[in-house]
């Protein structure tokens, strides 16, 4: 078998999905015939045309006369993992990657794009679930119907390949190469061994360095002397930094359309909500604020539109409401923490057990995600990071059990703390709904009395796909908060706003950063200030 790999399992995937795509398309003819000869191919079914639908107006607009959508070929490709342990759990097929291949039938050029595996599309019958889901549901067919109808496409054919076709393709490739952190390794450790199982493949473990780099990616160097050291952001600070993208993206572009306006009117009000709309406030929340704007402009008998900006702070300020913070009334307190995979989970986890831990609190973490891959192995790296204990089990066990010993472990421990991981698998709500209600009635039997939250982690990067998971999150679990993680990555600081007021939940605490400490509570008044109120560069 190649030497180990470094990469996660859908970056893996997703890359000898591509090696295989270009083989095909750009003349390899050799090197893909030695390769197909070699894997483990997926045996997939003869497609049933009639229950593939295609976008009916892409249809007729490549049919038309004056066509220019012709001469183009779009396959669908599919990675799916079909492991006998993962199907233990699951029983179905997930295409964990989704790439769409569209063909220049003259010149041969290929040009591929990527399906993000979370996506929330709608499955059919306005079943909006996640884009893996598809193929397990309806395989192919539908996972092809989905592709369609979400993105005006005419999809017709297409490929898969399985879980054990990796390791193959990497082998014939003669090894990748690749440069990891610590966290990366324990985690690859574990998915090789599952892999060697899988193909039965020797695999050799990949040694662990001394001592563990940082786990958010930045390695902490420290001086051999340091007697100043740089003076800490505050708050406001950090959160104004966090928040420069959105404050360019969505206030700068409000302000640019009242600029343009020497008096108040419907055009302006019309431009304002579209703005709003496509800085991920969201057409609901949009809609509502100038509506309200309308109103106040009406009755305060305001004209100057240099006035609506300081509004829009106002109306939004109140929109959010007071702010509601985590409390630890209890010893413990139980901390359910929930969300889908990729949306920083165990970083918030490990995150919040380091600033617990400055706090003097005694935390304890509660491994109870047993159904992703290696997911103890990276909580743990966190743990032992912020110097907090773990109660884990093996993979694939109970949840609700390991929950249930970490309670008792936490009362016999006297700690202040217990946080819980769970699984994210919102793509089965029925599965996710029955565990979280399993764990729930351990909570409240074993730690009868004890105060308990419930977060909500939301990548703040997916926009309003994040207000759509919370949404579904909110028919499973009662939730008391979010935690909105990557904004100073993006843009789309705005779903702030939507889900306070579309959904009622408060977020109460938010990601500004990589670093341990960039974990900060959220406090309204000063995300707003920070979106509003220019800094001393801006005003100059």
């Amino acid at each position: 078998m190649a030497r180990p790999k470094k990469r996660s399992k859908t970056k893996k995937i997703l890359f000898a999905v591509e090696i295989i795509v270009l083989l095909v398309f750009i003349g390899g003819l050799y090197v893909y015939g030695q390769l197909m000869s070699r894997m483990d191919k997926t045996n997939t079914q003869k497609l049933d045309t009639e229950k593939i639908q295609v976008n009916e107006e892409v249809q007729d607009a490549i049919n038309s006369e004056d066509s220019h959508l012709t001469g183009y070929t779009t396959y669908a490709l599919f990675g799916i993992d079909s492991r006998s342990a993962n199907m233990k759990f699951s029983g179905n097929q997930n295409s964990d990657t989704m790439i769409i291949a569209s063909v220049n039938n003259d010149t041969k050029e290929v040009r591929l794009v990527s399906i993000y595996r979370d996506t929330l599309l709608n499955l059919g019958d306005d079943t909006y679930s996640k884009a893996n889901a598809a193929y397990a549901y309806g395989g192919p067919e539908q996972a092809i119907t989905m592709l369609n109808t979400n993105l005006d496409l005419n999809i017709t054919d297409y490929a898969t390949v399985k879980f054990d076709a990796l390791a193959t393709i990497i082998d014939d490739l003669g090894g990748l190469d690749m440069d990891m952190s610590y966290a990366e390794i324990v985690h690859m450790n574990n998915y090789c061994v599952e892999t060697a199982e899988e193909t039965e493949k020797d695999y050799t473990p990949i040694e662990l360095p001394e001592e563990p780099e940082d786990i958010s990616g930045e390695s902490e160097e420290v001086p051999e002397e340091e007697p100043e050291k740089p003076k800490k952001k505050g708050f406001f600070t950090k959160i104004r930094d966090g928040l420069r993208k959105t404050k360019d993206a969505m206030i700068a572009r409000m302000q640019q359309v009242v600029n343009t306006f020497t008096k108040i009117d419907d055009d302006l009000f019309d431009q304002l909500e579209e703005t709003m709309i496509m800085s991920d406030l969201g057409p609901e929340t949009s809609v509502e604020i100038c509506e309200t704007l309308r109103k106040r402009v009406k009755e305060r008998g305001v004209t100057d539109p240099s006035l609506i900006m300081g509004m829009i702070q106002e109306i939004i300020t109140e929109m959010l409401g007071e702010d509601q913070t985590l409390e630890y009334p209890t010893k413990p307190t139980v901390v359910v923490v929930i969300g889908v995979n990729g949306a920083g989970k165990t970083t918030t986890i490990g995150k919040l057990c380091h600033q617990l831990k400055s706090e003097g609190k005694k935390v304890l973490v509660a491994a109870a995600d047993t159904f992703r891959a290696a997911a103890i192995d990276q909580l743990e790296v966190w743990t032992q990071r912020a110097g907090v204990d773990i109660v884990k089990h093996a993979e694939g066990s109970d949840p609700a059990s390991v929950v249930y010993d970490a309670i008792d472990a936490a009362k016999a421990r006297g700690c202040d703390v217990l946080i819980c991981d769970t699984a994210g698998r919102l793509h089965n709500k029925k599965n996710l709904m029955q565990e979280l209600a399993k764990i729930n009635r351990i909570i409240e039997t074993r730690a009868e009395g004890c105060h308990q939250e419930v977060l909500l982690v939301l990548d703040a990067t997916t926009g309003q796909n994040a207000v759509n998971q919370a949404r579904l999150f909110q028919e499973v679990a009662n939730i008391t908060g979010i935690v909105l993680t990557k904004l100073d990555g993006t843009a789309k600081g705005g779903i702030i706003v939507s889900i306070r007021n579309e959904l009622g939940i408060p977020v109460k605490l938010i990601g500004v950063g990589e670093k341990i400490e960039d974990l900060q509570p959220f406090h309204a008044e000063d995300f707003v200030r920070a979106l509003f109120v220019p800094t001393e560069e801006e005003s100059e």
